[in-house]
C-alpha cells in the first residue's frame, strides 16, 4: 500500500502509536499529534521519510521504530521537549541521515540506535546523556564528531571522540575523520 502522508488532526488525543503500526508503508511524510508520548517498537519500520519533527510532548521512541528509513536525511527533536528514551536500533539502517543533535532531556540512548547510518557525519549530546548503547553508531564511516555539552556528568567529547566524563574511559572513535595517527 501507498499512503504519501499520515495526518492525525488537529484535535487528535492520541498519546501511543502501536508497535509495527505503520511498519513497511511508502509514507513520506507525518503530522504527529501534540498529544504523542510514545511511539512503538518498529512503528515506522521502513517507511520514506526524508524528514521527521517530534512534538515536544514525545517522551519513548520504541525499537527499531525508524529502523531502515533510508531516505531520511533529518530529524528534529526540538527543544526543550520531554524526550528521555531513544530504543534499540530506532534510527538504524537511516543511510540518508546527515547529522543527529539530541537535545538536553534526553537520558539514553539504546543499543545500535544509529547504526550503519552511513552518510552521518557529527553527533550531538545535551546535557542529560546518561547511557549510549553498545555500538550506537556502528559503522558510521562518516562520523567526523562526537560533541557533549559540557554540562554533561557522564561523558565528554574530546578531539572529537567520546570518553567517559573523567577521561579515563575511551569510548567511540570517530571513523570518519581519517586521521593518520591515534
Amino acid at each position: 500500500y501507498f499512503y504519501s502522508s499520515i495526518d492525525f488532526g488537529e484535535n487528535s488525543k492520541v498519546r501511543e502509536i502501536g508497535a509495527n503500526a505503520f511498519a513497511y508503508l511508502a509514507v513520506t511524510s507525518v503530522n504527529f499529534p501534540k498529544t504523542l508520548v510514545s511511539i512503538g517498537d518498529g512503528a515506522f519500520t521502513a517507511c520514506k521519510f526524508t524528514e521527521l519533527s517530534f512534538p515536544a510532548s514525545i517522551e519513548r521512541i520504541g525499537a527499531s521504530a525508524f529502523y531502515m528509513n533510508t531516505a531520511l536525511e533529518r530529524i528534529d527533536f526540538g527543544e526543550n521537549g520531554a524526550l528521555r528514551f531513544i530504543g534499540d536500533s530506532a534510527f538504524a539502517y537511516c543511510t540518508s541521515l546527515l547529522s543527529v543533535s539530541l537535545p538536553d532531556g534526553i537520558s539514553s540512548v539504546g543499543m545500535y540506535a544509529f547504526s550503519r547510518c552511513e552518510n552521518m557525519t557529527n553527533v550531538y549530546f545535551g546535557k542529560d546523556i546518561r547511557q549510549i548503547g553498545l555500538h550506537a553508531f556502528r559503522d558510521c564511516p562518516a562520523l567526523e564528531k562526537i560533541e557533549i555539552s559540557p554540562l554533561s556528568e557522564y561523558y565528554k567529547s574530546i578531539d572529537s571522540n567520546l570518553y567517559s566524563k573523567d577521561g579515563k574511559t575511551f569510548i567511540r572513535y570517530c571513523f570518519g575523520k581519517q586521521d593518520e595517527t591515534f
